[in-house]
């Protein structure tokens, strides 16, 4: 978990949550799982349980949100499908990742 805390910027964590809410919503799923979140471990561990949840009973959703995501098929490709809450971990990664790089990038081209 710590690795994938070591990836949110402080100062970008409110792009960040926005983000993710945005393109939880755009990829058709309501939920207020990312609303009112305070700090990055609650993040992580919200967005855990997220995908966890949608790979378990929603996979058509999982999906949309990967493809909204768009984390790079290479990494998807490099997933470790073994143990469950490993993948957890491994996907929750490239998601805050590829999210995170979407905030870098509006913030520099904006």
């Amino acid at each position: 978990m710590n690795e994938i805390i070591k990836l949110i910027n402080p100062d970008d964590f409110d792009a960040l949550l926005m983000q993710i809410n945005k393109d939880v919503s755009l990829a058709g799923i309501d939920s207020d799982n990312f609303k009112n979140i305070a700090t990055a471990e609650v993040l992580v561990d919200r967005m855990r349980g997220f995908i966890d949840a949608l790979i378990t009973n929603y996979q058509e959703s999982f999906n949309n949100f990967m493809y909204r995501v768009d984390v790079p098929e290479k990494d998807v490709a490099k997933l470790n499908h073994g143990k469950m809450d490993n993948l957890i971990d491994e996907i929750t990664y490239h998601i805050i990742k590829r999210e995170m790089q979407k905030v870098f990038f509006k913030k520099q081209f904006s």
